[in-house]
């Protein structure tokens, strides 16, 4: 099921994919620096998020002497709690917020890496890609990945999954 409001974004990433190939025509490689493009595009909120729970891991004791202080009245726990915490400007939804906008980066990101043919220019400039996967002179892969030519990385076959490799679990270890 696609979520056509993504779709911007996972021709987007598939653009990052591909422009990745054009500088160093492996596969693997080119997910290597996507991954990387992505984790540092998302580095400020990451480091938002592991500051917040820090703060939060921080004045734990104190809320927990609040917790044993006001033990019977929970609206009076919470007004102070909430007191607590504009005095020490800490926000306890920090934390959480950032994965909100994380969350469908990831999606986008799994999806693409997934299914890239279908993402990424199959003509111009960033084609190579493309061509690599469904074979030159634009022969289209569909949406059945049969097509797909093998791109390998470190001799592990792109298009196999751990179940796919034939060659027991010795063979099928640098699948997993």
């Amino acid at each position: 099921m696609s979520l056509s409001f993504l779709n911007p974004l996972y021709n987007a990433l598939g653009y990052v994919l591909a422009f990745c190939y054009s500088l160093i025509p492996n596969l693997g490689v080119a997910i290597i620096l996507v991954t990387i493009a992505v984790m540092v595009v998302l580095y400020p909120l990451t480091a938002k998020q592991a500051k917040s729970m820090i703060a939060m891991q921080r004045v734990q004791p104190e809320i927990k002497k609040l917790q044993a202080k006001y033990k019977g009245d929970k609206q009076k726990l919470n007004e102070e709690t909430m007191k607590f915490y504009q005095e020490n400007k800490i926000n306890p939804l920090a934390g959480c917020l950032p994965l909100v906008v994380q969350l469908p980066i990831f999606f986008v990101l799994f999806r693409v890496l997934r299914t890239p043919y279908q993402h990424i220019p199959k003509t111009g400039s960033f084609a190579s890609l493309y061509n690599a996967m469904c074979g030159n002179f634009g022969k289209a892969c569909g949406s059945n990945a049969a097509h797909l030519h093998h791109l390998t990385f470190i001799g592990v076959d792109l298009q196999k999954t751990a179940t796919d490799a034939t060659l027991g679990f010795p063979g099928a270890l640098p699948y997993f």
